[in-house]
């Protein structure tokens, strides 16, 4: 570590909340970790807790706001993205594209990706929605998909595209797509594509799978 970053950081205490250190630029973009041990365990989302990420970077959206002020067919709203289905559905166009990629750095966020698509089909049952999600802890993941088949959407794929065995312990074996709602063809060409894509990527063994979890 340079001179300058721990002149930087000499003297300043962590929130014992959030344990954001206090640096003079944002209280966002530094984080005290216990020990080595624990920073990799806030990483691998063994434990709750806050790093520095894209998502936690308050310039991020005034940048992007700023870029797209120009253009009237496009709205750039700063704040909580888990309230958009309650408002900004249903549209006047009657169709809806929504992308759901959350950061996965709290426990939760599994389960607020399925209460969202719920809440999203539920005020418009015709939303296309599309939730990235890592592909890792199978405990978790089982109750995901659980939670994903309880959401009532008129139908849902799952995809994924593995680069690692399933059963590689405490590794980012690959990731997934629930789709709602996909466009017609869209199976087809992913039983074309999927293969080539697992051979491609693949790291230790590629693979792939894709499955209704619920069935028009």
């Amino acid at each position: 570590m340079k001179d300058a970053t721990l002149a930087l950081h000499h003297g300043f205490k962590s929130d014992p909340t959030t344990k954001a250190v206090a640096v003079p630029i944002y209280q966002n973009v530094a984080f005290e970790f216990d020990n080595a041990q624990h920073g990799a365990d806030l990483f691998n989302l063994d434990v709750p807790g806050n790093i520095y990420t894209r998502i936690m970077n308050p310039e991020d959206g005034v940048l992007l706001k700023d870029n797209m002020k120009g253009d009237r067919r496009v709205k750039v709203h700063l704040g909580e993205g888990w309230h958009v289905p309650r408002a900004l559905l249903p549209v006047p166009e009657k169709r809806a594209l929504m992308l759901i990629d959350p950061p996965f750095e709290q426990l939760d966020e599994m389960q607020r990706c399925a209460a969202s698509l719920k809440e999203a089909v539920g005020r418009m049952r015709q939303t296309v929605a599309a939730i990235w999600y890592p592909v890792k802890d199978q405990r978790m993941l089982r109750r995901f998909y659980q939670d994903l088949a309880g959401t009532g959407a008129p139908k849902l794929l799952r995809v994924e595209l593995l680069v690692h065995p399933l059963d590689t312990p405490n590794t980012l074996t690959g990731s997934g797509l629930a789709i709602a709602n996909p466009p017609w063809g869209l199976e087809e060409e992913l039983r074309e594509l999927l293969p080539w894509l697992s051979k491609k990527l693949g790291q230790t063994q590629g693979g792939w799978q894709m499955d209704w979890l619920i069935a028009e």
